[in-house]
Order: C-alpha cells, then structure tokens, then sequence
C-alpha cells in the first residue's frame, strides 16, 4: 500500500466504528453494564499494556505469538493485553487480599490478539465480562449462567445458546478411563482444546502422549482398546470389532486430522 493511502486506511485486524454503529454500540454496552450493576459487580479498569509476564501462556493467556510486543526505555517487554482475566487476578492479588470474599468485579475494556490474517477475526475487540472470585460453590456457578443470560437479553438477543465448560469434569473422565497414555483421536483432539481453553500443561502432556499412542498403535495395528480410532488392515485391527468400520473410519480420520492440525499449530 502507497504511503498516501496507509494515512486514510486502518491496518489488518482493526476498524472504526462511527455514525449510527458507534451510537447502537454504546447503547448496548451501557445496557449490559446495568445488569451487571444490578447483580452486585463493581467495574474495575486495568493499563491497555502491561508486563508481558502478567499474560504468560501457562497462566491460560495466549501464546507469545499471539501478542503485540514492545519493549520501554528499560528494555521491559511489554505487550497490549490479550484478555482481562490475568490482569484482574493480578489486581485481586495486589489491592484486594484482605477484602471479605467472594468479590464481584466487571469490566468493559478493549482486549488485543495478533491472529492469523486466514482466521477471519479482529486484532483489536472490545471485551465484557465479570469475574466471581473466592467463591467455588453450586451456587455461584448458578448466578454466572443467570447473569450471562440477563447480559445477552439485555443486549436484545432474543434466540441464544449458553456454552458450559468445566475443565474438572473432563479431567475425571480422562482419568477413570485411563486415557493418560493412550487413547483415540477424539480423546486426543478433547485434551488439546483442553489445553487451549485453560493453558494447563498436564493436558498438552495428555494430548500429546494420546496422539502419539494413535500413531503408534491406531494406524498400523489397531487394538481391542482402541475401537472407533484409525485402524490398519491386518486382521487384528477395528475391522474385526466394528461392521460399519468404512464408516467409523472416516469419522475418526477427521478427528485425527483436527488432533494433528492442533499439535501443528502449537509448533509453528
């Protein structure tokens, strides 16, 4: 792009937003805030930039490719915020260890992610969300789902669908099956969006082992144990335990696929 036309275009990822958009924007925002208000949570403002250590990827941030990165007059690498749940823990940690909990905080803030061109999203994104600390019982859980669904209805989405993700329910069916060193690609793509979801190093570990064990044993010799992954030819693969294995195959082919494509993105 010509240096005349760089002065009046925005850069990949980011846009503006102006005229009537910016107005609805607004408009939405301040509704969801009331209801957020309204359930106790008080709204809490973090630096656009902090300490790269603050978003590390083990801390369930994105990963260093992923961030914006700067460097200040200290030679401190400082990187635009990714997302909010880091930086809120880290104020909890410094300004509110001695306040009675639980502590409902919420924010309204601009969170920045450098994705890839190919996946379609925005660089730049305004991020909502409020955060229940100090409390892990039935009842807290209740009072999220509830407020989640009074943000999206008051933002006047009238057809929704809520997602729930507990990463401990997953983990105790991992374990009962036994599934830390082998497993099927559909187990393995599980503990890799595991991984993504809350950075914990036990399920790249998990991931990693049960892809491996895949490749291993699925592909070339299927076993008993392994009925409903890649199998081979020989007469001891999942041809002898699923008639409809042409099928199951081409199933457990595109989890392996997803698995693969996930261990690939992480190495890149």
């Amino acid at each position: 792009m010509s240096e005349p036309n760089r002065m009046i275009h925005t850069p990949e990822g980011v846009r503006d937003i102006y005229t009537g958009e910016c107005g609805r924007r607004l408009a939405v925002q301040e509704r969801i805030l009331k209801v957020l208000y309204s359930y106790g949570y008080e709204q809490i403002q973090t630096p656009s930039f902090e300490f790269m250590e603050t978003f590390r990827q083990d801390r369930g941030s994105a990963g260093s490719r992923e961030m914006f990165k700067f460097f200040d007059r200290d030679n401190n690498t400082l990187v635009l915020r990714p997302d909010m749940t880091p930086a809120i823990a880290r104020c909890v940690a410094k300004y509110f260890k001695d306040e009675t909990m639980p502590l409902r905080l919420c924010y309204l803030e601009r969170t920045y992610k450098n994705n890839s061109s190919y996946q379609g999203r925005l660089k730049e994104r305004t991020e909502t969300g409020a955060e229940l600390i100090g409390d892990n019982c039935a009842d807290a859980d209740g009072e999220m789902i509830a407020l989640v669904t009074a943000c999206l209805k008051a933002s006047g989405l009238e057809e929704f669908q809520v997602e729930l993700g507990q990463a401990r329910f997953y983990q105790s069916l991992l374990e009962e099956a036994g599934l830390d060193e082998k497993g099927t690609p559909l187990w393995a793509l599980l503990l890799y969006r595991l991984y993504g979801a809350c950075g914990e190093a036990r399920y790249l570990t998990g991931a990693r082992n049960a892809l491996a064990w895949c490749m291993r044993n699925q592909i070339t010799d299927g076993a008993p144990e392994c009925v409903g992954g890649l199998a081979g030819a020989n007469p001891q693969s999942a041809v002898v335990y699923r008639p409809w294995f042409l099928h199951t195959c081409l199933y457990t082919a595109g989890f392996f696929a997803l698995a693969l494509l996930e261990e690939l993105k992480l190495q890149s």
